[in-house]
C-alpha cells in the first residue's frame, strides 16, 4: 500500500490543474480490520467501512498536503510497525516523510 500511495503521489504531481499548478494529495494509511461490501439495489456502490478506514480518513484530512519537494504521507502507527526500519530509513533518504512525524 505504501508503494501504491508513492506511486500516486508521483503521479498526482504530473497532473497540471486549470490554473497549471500541480496537483497534490493529502495521503492517510492504517492498518486493521474493516468490512466491505456493495450497497444498495438501484446504483449498487462498493464500500468500505470500519475503525481502520475512519482513522486513515482522519489522517488524511489532517496531513500536510504533500508536493514534489516535501512529499509524505501519513502513516498510523499500526502500519507503520508492517514497514522494515530499512524501508523507512531508504525512503527518508529519498526525501519521502512516512510517519507521523
Amino acid at each position: 500500500c505504501v508503494m501504491a500511495a508513492i506511486r500516486m503521489v508521483l503521479a498526482a504531481h504530473e497532473v497540471k490543474r486549470p490554473d497549471k499548478q500541480a496537483t497534490s494529495l493529502r495521503i492517510g494509511l492504517s492498518s486493521g480490520p474493516l468490512s466491505a461490501g456493495v450497497i444498495g439495489n438501484a446504483n449498487p456502490r462498493f464500500s468500505i467501512f470500519g475503525d481502520t478506514v475512519n482513522t486513515a480518513s482522519r489522517m488524511a484530512s489532517s496531513a500536510h498536503v504533500s508536493n514534489k519537494s516535501k512529499p509524505q504521507i501519513h502513516l498510523s502507527a499500526s502500519a507503520e510497525c508492517l514497514l522494515t526500519t530499512s524501508f523507512l530509513q531508504r525512503m527518508d533518504k529519498m526525501g519521502w516523510m512516512l510517519g507521523a512525524r
